[in-house]
């Protein structure tokens, strides 16, 4: 797939402005109301950006300045919504060619086919509301499948879905879009979904893209404030420009080696140590313990900043106010720039 993405949309107190070039198995990823599924909607072209171009695989889907605007069925795009979108007065395989006029002979000879590979024989003469939800999504995904796309979208598919059928289902689907070899966007909020499915990310902030990096490096040198979050760091510190080679961390009490454009560094809770055996140390008191299922999540208040640091010894006590020594490798440091803007 080659996906070309350059365009502005303005909203009541938004602006979506994005710009990226996407190959398979995009990820996209953002905090609430960041433009996720705006983005998957222009695309799709159920919503018209200002101005910009869309292009797929060398085919203009929108283009302002030339006056182009494919509607939603010319594009051969695949859309699957958050709740699949089926109708519920419709049986399954009527699902299947929902506003499609396929002769009945055609459509018999298409159904022979895809249900087997989707595993739908047995509901094709059932109503949404009498299936399983793996059985909806392979219904929906059925229904995409017989307009031959060109892309998938998905909106945050698994969303909705308690975590034992979300793997399962999640499993069902990928292994389906992996046998059809069609390009997916997948729209989360889920960070390690992205990670499983993904091999490229993109993440927005507050409608703009922060351009495309493979998911691994993504996760392992985060570049902005916003990506850092949005994989799991939460220990944040402002640094000012001392020199051209340093950066002071004034909350900490630290000067670091530092020639790359940042505002902030960041350090994630499981790359801390309780001890002093790491280059840099941190000082600080206990200040709360919260329990979590594979470790305990341990806040330091340390110069009036709180820090957040992993112990997954979970047999390890800590005590309210108690003293204590944290301490990080200088190579686990993040370097972070604020935001694009």
């Amino acid at each position: 797939m080659s996906l070309e993405v350059s365009i502005k949309k303005k909203f009541k107190g938004f602006c979506l402005n994005e710009d990226f070039e996407a190959g398979d198995t995009l990820g996209i990823l953002g905090e609430s109301g960041s433009g996720k599924t705006l983005t998957l909607k222009c695309i799709a072209g159920i919503i018209k950006p200002d101005k910009g171009k869309i292009i797929l695989n060398g085919k203009t889907l929108f283009d302002s300045e030339k006056r182009i605007n494919l509607p939603p069925a010319k594009r051969k795009i695949g859309y699957m919504f958050q709740n699949y979108a089926l109708f519920p007065n419709m049986t399954v395989e009527e699902n299947i060619f929902a506003g499609m006029d396929t002769p009945k002979e055609r459509k018999e000879l298409i159904l022979s086919r895809i249900l087997p590979f989707f595993g739908l024989e047995s509901v094709r003469k059932k109503y949404p509301g009498e299936i399983s939800g793996g059985e909806a999504q392979r219904c929906a995904l059925a229904r995409i499948i017989v307009r031959k796309p060109d892309l998938i979208l998905l909106d945050e598919p698994f969303s909705a879905l308690d975590s034992f059928r979300k793997y399962t289902i999640e499993d069902e689907l990928f292994e389906i879009l992996d046998k059809l070899e069609i390009p997916v966007i997948l729209v989360s909020h889920d960070k390690n979904e992205i990670y499983r499915r993904c091999r490229e990310v993109c993440v927005l902030d507050k409608g703009k893209s922060l351009g495309i990096k493979p998911t691994k490096e993504l996760f392992a040198n985060p570049g902005f404030v916003s990506e850092a979050k949005l994989i799991g760091v939460r220990n944040f510190f402002k640094v000012n420009r001392v020199s051209e080679n340093e950066v002071d961390a004034p909350e900490l009490g630290l000067t670091l080696n530092c020639s790359k454009d940042c505002d902030f560094i960041g350090i994630n809770q499981k790359d801390l140590r309780f001890s002093a055996e790491g280059e840099i140390t941190i000082e600080g008191e206990v200040y709360s313990v919260t329990e979590d299922r594979d470790e305990n999540i341990i806040c330091v208040k340390a110069g009036g900043k709180k820090i957040f640091a992993s112990a997954e010894d979970k047999e390890k006590t800590f005590e309210t106010g108690e003293k204590i020594t944290l301490s990080v490798d200088r190579n686990k440091i993040l370097f972070l720039r604020d935001s694009v803007y």
